[in-house]
């Protein structure tokens, strides 16, 4: 068995490969699920994936994969909020897939330059939404430069209470006897919670970097959440004294409606994209194998003969954050013998442009 580690786009590398070598089908597949999520076809002019199963399908795979496992250890295994995750982060929708009341939003917003500030519930954060969707939908209107975004100390505080929870010996014991001996891997790695907020985080580092953003609010964390999501609505109404803007907060709760009616916040609610709706080609393909391997943990691309991990023993920060994986080959076959090569080049280049 060969293992090689790849840093975000240099997946491409291996994509890259699979097509000269003419491995061009695969499928992304679930060890935990027992199922495919994803069918990968690498065809000359398109590159193409699309969902491998049904919402209904995958629901039953979730719920039967969560039957094998004690109550404690059943939201480890990823269901179909996290199948939009990684769909989402990687790019696969355009904005017109989250629902009229976006859209709505832009146009009124480029209509009142400077009136308005962008604000985020947590669960923006964690789907990659701003980066991966809205930033690019505010640079086509002209809107990115003028645009104010806040983010509440409470989400922020949300995002750190969850961002260190790892695995125990036994907890992993139970998804190996689930999944299969690959997830030994995750002995004393991050669960699936914390594999979340470490995408929110480097989502508001994102928004930090690229926008006019502010960090609004007190410091103190609530542990329960309807308390929380009202400090949150609470924090975003209070920016206004500060930004002299009306905040427009952005949401995926459909029960935040009810919570805003009080508050002199605007909220729209972003629906929840169909995931056989994705476009996945060219420029996200690697982004998607990236984040369904972090979310996921461990994933198979069958008809490679290759795994790849988002988690391991022994993984940092710093390499999760920065994207990092790791492929595994059965066998170390001209596939894995190109990458390793092409891989150290590529990584050598990269060092030296630091």
């Amino acid at each position: 068995m060969s293992k090689i580690e790849l840093v975000d786009s240099q997946i491409n590398i291996l994509l890259n490969l699979c097509y000269l070598k003419e491995k061009r089908n695969f499928s992304v597949h679930s060890p935990l699920l027992d199922t495919d999520i994803f069918d990968v076809e690498l065809e000359r002019s398109n590159w193409n994936c699309e969902t491998a199963t049904d919402l209904e399908t995958f629901k039953n795979k979730v719920e039967e994969a969560r039957s094998k496992l004690p109550n404690h250890l059943m939201d480890e295994i990823p269901g179909t909020d996290p199948l939009r995750t990684v769909l989402i982060a990687a790019g696969a929708f355009e904005l017109e897939h989250f629902g009229e009341d976006i859209l709505h939003t832009i146009r009124k917003m480029k209509g009142n330059i400077g009136k308005y500030s962008l604000c985020f519930d947590t669960n923006v954060l964690y789907k990659r939404f701003v980066s991966s969707t809205l930033t690019t939908a505010l640079e086509e209107e002209g809107l990115s430069e003028s645009m104010e975004m806040i983010l509440s100390n409470m989400v922020s505080s949300e995002v750190r209470d969850k961002y260190n929870r790892r695995y125990k010996k036994e907890e992993v014991d139970e998804l190996t006897e689930v999944g299969g001996e690959k997830f030994q891997d995750f002995d004393e790695q991050y669960k699936l919670v914390s594999r979340k907020a470490k995408l929110a985080h480097a989502e508001m580092d994102h928004i930090d970097r690229k926008m006019t953003s502010i960090f609004h609010g007190d410091e103190d964390y609530a542990k329960n959440s309807e308390e929380r999501d009202l400090r949150i609505i609470k924090e975003y109404e209070d920016s206004k004294r500060e930004t002299k803007k009306k905040p427009i907060l952005l949401g995926f709760e459909k029960d935040f409606p009810e919570k805003v009616e009080d508050f002199d916040v605007d909220f729209v609610l972003l629906e929840q994209p169909d995931p056989s709706q994705a476009s996945i080609d060219h420029q996200n393909l690697y982004l998607l194998l990236r984040y369904t391997a972090q979310i996921f943990g461990y994933v198979k691309l069958k008809g490679l003969g290759c795994g790849v991990h988002g988690i391991w023993k022994g993984m940092h920060d710093d390499e999760f954050n920065n994207g990092k994986v790791r492929s595994t080959f059965d066998e170390h076959g001209d596939v894995s013998k190109e990458l390793q090569k092409t891989v150290k080049v590529s990584s050598a280049v990269r060092k030296a442009m630091i």
